[in-house]
């Protein structure tokens, strides 16, 4: 059997210790030098300043230390050496790290800041205003603050500031957020008095928010898409036989009826429309409160 010699040079021949690539000094600079001339040399190690203003990009952009160091592969404390001084590089940081380690940070893309909650650890803070939007679309569709606060494991206490988005969201919640207003943004809930409060709150349901720019800040709600002003006859075919079967007469409006529970599904101009043909039968705080509307929707149902 023959014994592979560790730590000495590859040359033919050769018994002095390797320095780099697997050769001594004395070849290695000859290998390079050959290579050089030829123009095919690679060099294991590049300059750190531009892999330092990519580093420094990331951490503008809102993705932290540990989430580049997670999502690239590069270990924190190699990640450290690209801003921290040390004393025997004469107080400066880093200017020269190993392609592989160049390579591997810059090809983490700078994520849109109100993007990081996708990726970022559970506890890092990220801005709320996603968080939010969703939480106040899904109580403007029925969904009470208790039951939301039930299905994403808080208390009910700590939901006003996480709805309102006056408080930082950790990334955890974020992603809980966002996964539950995947589930319910088409299933109405049966809470009257959450319809009631995000409309005076003018809080928009999930069909004003594009997907896309729900988490931006600037973006703002499609109005024409809460205010569709297309009306489908059968549907309010339906909701004028439900207003006839199930709306009691003669009574004072009651919020918390159940008959409210199985209204069918109608548009905010399919339910003007039923309005309209109904309100010479009905009181006509009975008609706007069964059908869910606002006291400014009054000028468009005739009197």
């Amino acid at each position: 059997m023959t014994l592979t010699k560790l730590n000495v040079c590859n040359e033919t021949g050769c018994e002095r210790p390797t320095r780099s690539r697997g050769r001594c000094n004395r070849h290695y600079e000859a290998h390079r030098r050959r290579m050089l001339a030829y123009g095919r040399w690679d060099s294991a190690r590049v300059p750190a300043a531009p892999v330092r203003a990519h580093y420094e990009a990331l951490l503008a952009a809102g993705m932290s230390r540990n989430q580049i160091s997670r999502v690239s592969g590069v270990k924190p404390d190699q990640l450290d050496n690209l801003l921290r001084p040390r004393k025997d590089r004469g107080g400066y940081p880093a200017r020269i790290v190993f392609r592989r380690t160049a390579d591997r940070v810059l090809a983490v893309e700078p994520p849109d800041r109100a993007q990081v909650w996708r990726t970022a650890a559970d506890g890092q803070r990220v801005d709320p205003t996603g968080t939010a939007r969703r939480l106040q679309a899904l109580v403007a569709i029925g969904h009470s603050q208790r039951s939301l606060a039930a299905r994403l494991g808080v208390l009910e206490s700590n939901m006003p500031p996480i709805v309102g988005g006056t408080r930082l969201a950790t990334a955890g919640m974020a992603r809980k957020v966002a996964a539950l207003f995947e589930e319910l943004q088409l299933t109405p809930g049966d809470s009257v008095r959450a319809r009631s409060m995000a409309s005076r709150r003018g809080w928009m349901s999930p069909l004003a928010w594009d997907e896309d720019t729900i988490d931006d800040p600037a973006a703002a709600p499609m109005v024409d898409a809460e205010c569709d002003t297309d009306v489908d006859d059968i549907a309010v075919e339906r909701g004028v036989a439900w207003m006839a079967e199930r709306v009691p007469r003669g009574s004072q409006p009651n919020r918390y009826q159940k008959w409210k529970l199985s209204r069918p599904p109608m548009t905010r101009a399919e339910r003007i429309e039923v309005a309209h043909r109904c309100v010479g039968e009905y009181p006509r705080s009975i008609v706007v409160d069964a059908l869910n509307l606002r006291a400014t929707d009054l000028g468009q149902v005739a009197a």
